[in-house]
C-alpha cells in the first residue's frame, strides 16, 4: 500500500514548489536541487510535501509495522511465557504494537524537520522505553488489583480447576408436607379409681 500510495501521488506537492522555485528565477535542475536542500537544511521540506500523501504514506507504513510486531508479540508470549492450555495476551500485544508503530514516524519527523542527531534518535528511543515500562507496570497494578479484589485475571480455566454449580436450589417443603412427630398418648394410670369401680 505504501509504495501504491507513492507511485500514484507524488510525496512532493509540485503546484506549491514551482511557485517558490518561479519566485527564485530557478530553471535548472542543479539550481532546484540547491533550492530543496537549502530549504530541507533550514527545515522548511515540510511545506512543499503532499499532505495527503504522505499522510497515506504514514499511516500505511504503521499500519505494516504494528501488524508484523503484534504477530511476533502474540507468537514469542505463546511459545515462550504460555501454557499450552493458555491464550497469548492479546491486549499487551495490540497495545505495544500500536504504540511501536508510532516510532518510525517520530524518527521520520526528525529527518523530515533536520533534527536528526544521534544523541536525540537515541533520546527518542530511551522516552519511548521509559514510557512502555510505565504503562507495563500501570497494567500490571491494575490486573493485582482486580485480582484482589475477586475479579479472576482472566476468564480461562486452569487445568483440574472444579467447574462451578449452577444448579439452583430445591425449593422449600411446603407447610403440609414437614413431617411431625404425633404427640404421646397418655394413659390414665390412676389406679385408685379403677379399683373404686370395681368395688361398686
Amino acid at each position: 500500500m505504501a509504495l501504491y500510495i507513492v507511485n500514484s501521488q507524488a510525496l512532493i506537492n509540485w503546484n506549491v514548489a514551482d511557485t517558490y522555485l518561479n519566485q527564485q528565477v530557478i530553471v535548472t535542475q542543479v539550481e532546484a536541487e540547491t533550492f530543496l536542500a537549502q530549504y530541507y537544511q533550514r527545515g522548511l521540506l515540510f511545506n512543499l510535501l503532499n499532505k495527503r500523501s504522505l499522510l497515506g504514506l504514514v499511516l500505511s507504513s504503521a499500519f505494516i509495522v504494528a501488524g508484523v510486531f503484534g504477530l511476533l508479540h502474540l507468537l514469542i508470549d505463546k511459545l515462550f511465557f504460555k501454557k499450552f492450555y493458555e491464550p497469548p495476551n492479546y491486549v499487551a500485544a495490540i497495545r505495544r504494537a500500536v504504540w511501536l508503530s508510532t516510532l518510525p514516524t517520530a524518527l521520520a519527523a526528525l529527518l523530515l524537520f533536520n533534527y536528526w542527531s544521534t544523541q536525540l534518535a537515541l533520546l527518542t528511543l530511551v522516552l519511548y522505553a521509559v514510557i512502555e515500562i510505565i504503562l507495563t507496570q500501570l497494567f500490571a497494578a491494575r490486573a493485582a488489583r482486580n485480582l484482589a479484589v475477586g475479579r479472576p485475571k482472566d476468564t480461562v480455566l486452569k487445568k483440574n480447576t472444579p467447574l462451578p454449580d449452577f444448579r439452583p436450589a430445591p425449593p422449600p417443603p411446603k407447610e403440609e408436607e414437614i413431617k411431625t412427630d404425633p404427640e404421646p398418648v397418655r394413659i390414665n394410670t390412676n389406679m385408685k379409681k379403677v379399683k373404686d369401680r370395681f368395688r361398686d
